[in-house]
């Protein structure tokens, strides 16, 4: 499947929109991790915990979208754009694009 950020995939002609897809990996930092994280950021000091959970989750909701896409019979997202969002102090990251057949 073909995953990019432009408006088509690669060039090729798009026969069908199939509509709007996202995929989101939301990860939940372990609550003693977060504590000692909130700690170092109140003194200066920079938390690895939740640059590892923003990795993990940026990994993670590509591979979603891909799977959602998959559902309608797409061949390609084009227009897909990654966020880093802070919800109720979990990383999350959704992946949000438009699923699309392609002309043979």
């Amino acid at each position: 499947m073909i995953v990019t950020t432009t408006p088509s995939a690669g060039g090729r002609r798009t026969a069908a929109r199939q509509g709007i897809v996202v995929g989101a990996a939301i990860r939940a930092a372990h609550i003693m991790r977060g504590l000692f994280a909130g700690a170092a950021g109140a003194f200066g000091g920079r938390s690895g915990t939740f640059g590892e959970e923003w990795a993990t989750a940026r990994a993670a909701a590509p591979g979603e979208m891909r799977r959602r896409a998959r559902a309608p019979g797409a061949d390609a997202v084009a227009g897909v754009g990654l966020d880093d969002e802070l919800g109720n102090g979990m990383p999350m990251v959704p992946a949000p694009g438009t699923s699309v057949t392609l002309a043979e």
